[in-house]
């Protein structure tokens, strides 16, 4: 039985707010976007001639650069151990001050209620979710607890990290948004244990079995690759899946299904990928 920990870790949380926040987007709604940047502001005046600052808020590589080399290229060697030896300190000091600030605090807030929400639609969903997954994959799922990262929604991430554990965060862009995509980013980590390689012939697949074929399970309603006005799935695996697609309909159809064949069959068939 797969398993979701949904939980927050709050320096990933505030490593991601200071570096997506510094990008000409609006991710936040003026008010806190101000809020955000006048903090940054603030934390530059206070620490920009700390190199430990520029592992939370990359301001460009020419800082991560003269970071890395005043800690680790310093010409006395002593000098260098003393750095290596201080950045921790200094590093958690920064963190303490983001954490104590008025607007981390709201954007923490935030994410806990956000992340109350998500965990609350998988407990509904998790049953059929989980039932689906196992009748398409064709194998009984592995028995694994993986780790979901919450950030806040506007920061709109979704990945799984090296450690195997997802990081998510997105608003809701249309019904069961966060279910799929839960899905989509398990996949990734299901299909790695079923040493099915990740290349974009496997995310195709995995784009058929969640952003489209869940999708439309999940709602009762829609097609593939569109929700709405919206376009489903990278754009640059569009060209695998419809080539691919009528042999996923006939998958689809059949009673005796294994993933891991499919996968094979394909790569076969169309080499390139």
């Amino acid at each position: 039985m797969i398993k979701l920990d949904f939980q927050i870790n709050k320096y990933y949380l505030a490593y991601v707010l200071f570096n997506k926040s510094s990008q000409p987007e609006d991710f936040f709604d003026p008010p806190i976007k101000q809020k955000i940047q006048s903090f940054r502001k603030k934390l530059w005046k206070e620490y920009k001639n700390n190199p430990s600052y520029y592992f939370i808020h990359l301001v460009s590589y020419k800082h991560i650069k003269w970071a890395i080399e005043n800690i680790y290229l310093k010409d006395n060697p002593s000098s260098s151990e003393v750095q290596i030896k201080k950045l921790p300190k200094d590093i958690q000091k920064i963190f303490q001050v983001i954490f104590q600030s008025p607007v981390f605090k709201i954007i923490l807030k935030e994410t806990n209620q956000y992340k109350n929400s998500v965990k609350d639609q998988w407990s509904q969903n998790q049953n059929f979710v989980l039932n689906y997954l196992e009748k398409i994959i064709g194998e009984k799922l592995p028995n694994i607890s993986v780790p979901v990262n919450i950030i806040h929604p506007r920061l709109k991430q979704g990945r799984v990290n090296s450690s195997r554990s997802i990081i998510w965060g997105h608003p809701e862009d249309w019904s069961n948004y966060s279910i799929v995509y839960l899905t989509h980013e398990l996949l990734h980590i299901v299909f790695n244990y079923y040493k099915i390689p990740q290349n974009d012939l496997s995310h195709a697949i995995i784009e058929l079995i969640s952003d489209n074929e869940l999708r439309i399970r999940l709602n009762q309603k829609g097609k593939y690759f569109k929700e709405g006005r919206k376009n489903i799935g990278h754009p640059h695996l569009r060209k695998i899946e419809k080539k691919i697609l009528p042999h996923w309909s006939k998958y689809l159809k059949n009673k005796q299904k294994n993933i891991c064949s499919l996968y094979k069959k394909m790569n076969k068939k169309y080499c390139r990928f």
